[in-house]
């Protein structure tokens, strides 16, 4: 009989030590229950002493890749005799690491987020390896009670952190029956200008369905087509009550709004924020040039100003070595002519 996640968890007493939510434990036996006999890949971010990883590899024995990464350069010194998995040290939200993993496997069909659970890094990871995930995959973000917390860019009600992130993915999945002409990139785009990263490219339309538990986060992806609402089909004949017409038009008529003209104002306001301190350290850079070219330009001054003091004693030393010897010759020629 398959043992549970749990109970391969709880059963360690060597490798690498790793801890988790009882309630973690619990909700991956049923959400990763379809892929464990499947040759999976999955990518953890943040593995801390390590031992997460070995559980991966005992919970999906078919497994072909498992890799880690994490910023604590300690975790250079992992060592696994699972030729499955392997670790990359550096920070996830930067594009060498990116393109380090993606090295390593090209796509992956569980991504779990345990890192930093700073706002900023759980939503750039998401801009950065969403696009890695598989049709059918799932990702996983862990420790959202970090939300909610102002020390790591959160607060209950805060705009920007990485739950109203995801809450705002809910609106995504729904696209298709808002009567805004807000596209979802522009609504995603206001927490990249926020945190400074970007989701074009990001197959926003690929999100199927987002689940919220107890500080779990859990996006599954489907191919655009898997996640429109369909057509109307009916079943039965009598509509002696309300009568069924499936050919009635019932999508939304996109037009202006003052919500999403509020929401794009709002955009334009984050992105002008954002960009103050790259504004900011132009503007300092520009002064230094400014103060730069001053200074040379004291410097040419005091230069021709000596350069115009030397010209005038020039100027009267050699008038006086001419008029010297035409005076003499006058007087010379006026005896001469007595």
């Amino acid at each position: 009989m398959t043992r549970t996640i749990e109970e391969i968890f709880r059963a360690r007493t060597d490798g690498y030590a790793s801890e988790k939510w009882s309630s973690y434990l619990t909700l991956y036996n049923d959400a990763f229950a379809p892929m464990r006999d499947r040759p999976v890949n999955v990518l953890e971010i943040g593995v801390q002493n390590g031992g997460s990883l070995e559980v991966w590899a005992s919970s999906f024995p078919k497994a072909r890749k498992i890799v880690g990464v994490d910023v604590n350069p300690k975790c250079v010194d992992l060592k696994y005799s699972d030729p499955r998995i392997s670790i990359v040290v550096g920070d996830a939200a930067h594009p060498d690491i990116k393109a380090a993993i993606a090295a390593k496997c090209a796509e992956f069909d569980i991504i779990i987020d345990d890192g930093s659970h700073h706002s900023r890094d759980v939503i750039r990871a998401f801009a950065h390896y969403f696009p890695l995930l598989s049709d059918g995959g799932l990702y996983v973000v862990e420790d959202m009670h970090a939300s909610y917390w102002k020390t790591f860019e959160g607060g209950l009600y805060y705009p920007y952190s990485s739950l109203a992130f995801f809450k705002r993915l809910t609106d995504l999945i729904n696209a298709e029956h808002w009567e805004s002409e807000l596209s979802g990139l522009e609504a995603a785009q206001q927490f990249g200008a926020q945190f400074h990263c970007s989701f074009d490219g990001v197959p926003l339309e690929n999100i199927h369905s987002i689940t919220f538990t107890n500080s779990v986060c859990i996006i599954s992806k489907r191919q655009s087509s898997f996640n429109a609402l369909g057509v109307r089909v009916g079943s039965g004949a009598d509509d002696g009550i309300t009568k069924i017409d499936l050919s009635a038009e019932t999508r939304p008529i996109k037009e202006p709004d003052e919500w999403s003209t509020l929401a794009r104002a709002e955009g334009a306001v984050v992105e002008a924020f954002a960009s103050l301190p790259r504004l900011k350290g132009e503007i300092e850079r520009l002064q230094a040039k400014i103060d730069s070219l001053q200074r040379q330009s004291s410097a040419f001054s005091a230069e021709i100003e000596r350069l115009k003091q030397r010209l005038t004693a020039l100027h009267d030393s050699t008038s006086w070595r001419i008029t010297k010897p035409l005076r003499y010759l006058a007087s010379l020629v006026y005896r001469l002519r007595s």
